[in-house]
């Protein structure tokens, strides 16, 4: 048996596993409806292989990304904006600003206990994106796609908090990078498409001027890259082993300089799109010393797919995944990789206790429903079981991950380029399953232990510290030999790799009988960061000062049952003290746990009106032109336009987050107050409440009140003011209070710099885009301009009548030049491929239809062409409007070159 602290080395919660890979083990208390055997199969010698249970019908998301909070125990699932619609609206007025897919949701906080779902609102986009656990239990994201390449993004586990986005933190693009955590607290992102160095996030809200370039990556890349998401894990020694497409090497981050360079791992590529799965295997604290001179530490990486498998699968071939994996020892200077095969082959797994899924985008085929145990103390020949097979095909981008109760979630799976859920083989899935490991036996119901010690809350466990660890158990004796401890950091898992994951088995001191079937066993915590990485650290590598003797989750002395709204006052100080305004009213009725009345006035839901100012067409005209002359292209003007408003509007949303996360913490400071002069505290106490308390409580009204206006008058939702009002009144700990101020705190930072960087950006006055909904030829204009300057899918024939799908888009070159670029599919159908570049000097609106089209609904498209340099090239649209934006935006570009020349 095992103890299991499943945390980010910060012993939270106490459970029990039987397997030496991490699986956990729950007791009786977590444990409500023992799983039947009948959601499980025993084999032939009576084995149990495991069961699932459908823990949700609709997540609202598809799941490429997961991530559990340790303390909330709430499961954050997401993918990106670019997927389109999802199954998860906001409400009205709550939209993100310009998410190009009206107002779905793409990121959803999961109740693992009774699956409700909580929209979050994903400010840049987050497709095929890194993250990892801080320090301080918050979730650090970085990268992503387009307009979150760049960002950093912090997300709290508090019950109303959102994603903080800095979009331009990072120095390089980070799509498909990795993040690790490393001792000193902060992170490491390595690698991302084309990206050949790796950087270290800097603090938050600052921006990274420097990388580390890292010629290994741009070695292990090759045709179809299969260096993607490379695996990266920190050493016991504080190095980072980094694995490439099938090269590894041992990279010191403090002098950024390799140490070594490992074996090759042969029989193909390990790294996506060929997609392997790795895991750093379990990590021993030998006993009895705390502090030995060396800890082992073992990587596993299984499956993947020969390197040309993308490029073939583009052309209808399909390669058979691998089913071999290779095992090293990072830490032992002269290790080799040494080969073990799994029953049956797999790409794009998740090697958290069991691999499941395959991958292969709009490409996809053949799933493995069944997952594999892996022993690694078992004999060479025996570590692998297959167990009990699940009905749901897991394809790409599905994620898994064990929770705190030692069952896996298994959730996600979208093999097509949009949410869909007909007319295809493998529709997008929604469905979330929990995974009963073998350790569920109803058979060891009986020897289930049940944990006494509560450690949840407790100061930070010092490295190299004892840890007293109580538990009852019906049985009169046992072995300390059969008794294990271990830590567990929770990782952020997509694309078939958990970043972060970390299983530790901690050293053991003395095992003894403390009672009636009750035992306690003395553990001893990981002896330095570079084996668990700190609890309580910063992230820029500065001091940050601690809270001392607080008990974050003990009940709060000061808060009541119910708050008594304050009375009338009697004195003229006291009644020039009060505010009596509407929004004061609300606050004394929530306070009092009544239902708050709606505010009679009609407030502006919509967001405030963009710092910068509107210019009129003529305006917008010369300003186009001069944009050229200056060598800048229209594409180019049209994009700064667009995204000075997007920040506008960010800017605008975080100063309204702010304004709302202060008016919550003021709320929760009043209910404070007014509980200590509250009829029933008094009681309690025996004591007239003294005038001073009377008075903290009025003048804490009236800054909960005043901010409750600021926030309503900034263009706060009424409705939403109110839910967080209601939310911070009924903070219970000290741990709720330091969580929202915390959060509010940060909010205003945000707030702040993205302010100052709009104002140091922009200036006070920017020329905004027209409105796209307005009238008039030169609105008109700047639409078909827009629309083809961002471009879209054509279909286009070529000189020999061959019909080729392109990603067209029209720009202005610094010569004055209207130019066509021109992308051609690539790698799983996406558009990846080089760019050809054309001279356009003339547009056709008469192309006629052609030959052989009329059967696959000719008349619902329209055709046009372009004259280059040496011919005309035509291409078919989808309608005719489609058509007619096209010539339009293509003969307006064409008009600016001649005015301009």
């Amino acid at each position: 048996m095992a103890l299991f602290l499943p945390c980010n080395i910060l012993c939270l919660h106490l459970f029990f596993f039987i397997n030496s890979y991490g699986l956990t083990q729950p007791s009786h208390r977590f444990l409500k409806t023992p799983i039947s055997s009948s959601s499980g199969k025993q084999n032939t010698n009576g084995t149990y292989k495991g069961g699932w249970e459908l823990a949700s019908e609709n997540s609202g998301v598809s799941a490429m990304h997961m991530f559990i909070f340790p303390i909330s125990n709430k499961v954050v699932m997401f993918d990106g904006a670019v997927f389109g619609p999802s199954q998860v609206q906001f409400s009205s007025g709550d939209c993100p600003p310009d998410d190009g897919v009206h107002c779905w949701a793409h990121a959803v906080e999961y109740d693992i206990h009774n699956a409700a779902v909580r929209p979050l609102k994903i400010l840049t986009d987050t497709w095929c994106s890194s993250g990892g656990l801080s320090a301080n239990g918050t979730l650090v994201h970085t990268g992503g796609w387009s307009s979150g390449e760049r960002s950093v993004r912090y997300l709290s586990g508090c019950p109303t908090c959102d994603w903080i986005d800095y979009p331009i933190s990072l120095s390089g693009i980070r799509w498909y990078s990795t993040q690790q955590i490393l001792p000193d607290g902060s992170f490491v992102v390595v690698g991302g498409r084309r990206m050949f160095n790796y950087e270290y996030v800097p603090a938050e809200g600052e921006i990274n001027e420097k990388n580390f370039d890292l010629p290994f990556l741009r070695q292990t890349t090759d045709p179809n890259e299969n260096n993607l998401y490379p695996f990266v894990f920190l050493s016991t020694d504080g190095n980072l082993f980094i694995f490439a497409n099938n090269r590894s090497i041992l990279l010191n981050p403090t002098t950024n300089k390799i140490i070594r360079y490992f074996p090759i791992l042969t029989g193909g590529s390990r790294n996506h799109p060929a997609s392997a799965m790795a895991a750093l295997l379990p990590i021993k604290i030998h006993d009895p010393d705390p502090n030995p001179t060396l800890i082992r530490a073992q990587v596993l990486i299984c499956g993947g797919a020969k390197p040309e498998a993308a490029t073939l699968v583009d052309k209808g071939v399909f390669v058979t995944a691998m089913k071999d994996c290779g095992r090293i020892e990072i830490t032992d200077p002269y290790s080799t990789w040494h080969k073990e095969v799994m029953p049956t082959p797999r790409i794009m797994g998740d090697m958290l206790v069991l691999p499941t899924g395959t991958a292969g985008w709009n490409y996809a085929d053949d799933p493995n429903l069944t997952p594999v145990l892996y022993e690694p103390e078992n004999p060479k020949t025996k570590r692998f079981t297959e167990l009990t097979a699940t009905n749901i095909p897991r394809m790409y981008c599905s994620t898994a991950m064990v929770l705190p109760d030692g069952k896996i979630l298994v959730a996600g799976s979208n093999t097509n380029y949009y949410y869909k859920f007909k007319d295809v083989k493998y529709p997008t899935e929604l469905r979330v399953e929990k995974f009963y490991p073998p350790y569920f036996d109803p058979l060891l119901d009986s020897d289930r232990p049940c944990i006494i010690s509560n450690h949840k809350g407790k100061r930070a466990i010092r490295h190299g510290e004892s840890v007293a660890i109580k538990f009852e158990l019906k049985k009169t004796n046992i072995k300390e030999s059969n008794v294990k401890v271990t830590m567990y950091a929770p990782p952020f898992t997509t694309h078939g790799f958990s970043m972060g994951q970390r299983l530790i088995v901690l050293g053991k001191s003395k095992l003894k009988n403390v009672g009636s079937e009750m035992f306690q066993v003395d553990a001893v915590a990981p002896p330095t960061a570079e084996i668990a990485p700190p609890v309580i650290s910063c992230a820029s590598k500065c001091s940050l000062p601690r809270l001392e003797n607080i008990d974050e989750n003990c009940p709060a002395n000061w808060l009541t049952v119910s708050c008594a709204p304050p009375e009338t006052p009697t004195e003229s100080m006291e009644f020039l003290a009060r505010s009596w305004s509407v929004s004061a009213t609300e606050l004394s009725k929530a306070l009092s746990n009544t239902q708050a009345v709606s505010d009679s006035r009609n407030l502006d839901k919509s967001t405030v009106s963009s710092i910068g100012i509107e210019s009129s067409p003529t305006v917008l005209n010369e300003s186009i032109y001069k944009s050229i002359l200056r060598g800048k292209t229209i594409g180019r003007w049209l994009k700064d336009q667009k995204e000075k408003k997007k920040q506008e509007i960010r800017t605008q949303n975080a100063q309204l987050h702010a304004a709302v996360s202060v008016a919550g913490v003021a709320a929760a400071v009043a209910a404070l107050a007014a509980s200590n002069v509250s009829p029933e505290t008094s009681a309690t106490q025996k004591k007239t409440p003294p005038k001073t308390c009377a008075a903290l409580a009025s003048a804490a009204a009236l800054v909960a009140s005043h901010c409750i206006e600021i926030a309503e008058e900034m263009g706060a939702d009424h409705d939403h003011i109110l839910t967080v009002v209601d939310s911070a009144i009924n903070a219970r700990t000290n741990g709720d209070i330091m969580t929202l101020t915390a959060g509010a705190a940060t909010a205003l930072r945000a707030a702040a710099i993205l302010r100052t960087k709009l104002q140091k950006g922009y200036g006070t006055k920017t020329f905004a885009l027209a409105d796209e909904k307005g009238e008039g030829k030169d609105s008109n204009m700047l639409i078909a301009l827009n629309f083809v300057s961002k471009g879209g899918e054509l279909l286009k024939r070529t000189r020999k009548g061959a019909l080729h799908w392109k990603q067209v888009s029209f720009d202005i070159n610094s010569n004055m030049q209207v130019v066509a670029k021109m992308k051609s599919k690539y790698m799983a159908g996406t558009f990846t491929k080089r760019r050809h570049v054309s001279v356009v000097t003339g547009v056709y609106c008469d192309i006629p239809a052609w030959p052989r089209r009329e059967d696959i609904g000719s008349e619902l498209k329209a055709y046009f062409g372009i004259k280059t340099e040496d011919r005309v090239i035509e291409f078919e649209s989808k309608t005719n409007n489609e058509k007619q934006m096209w010539t339009e935006g293509i003969q307006h570009m064409l008009n600016c070159n001649a005015n301009v020349t």
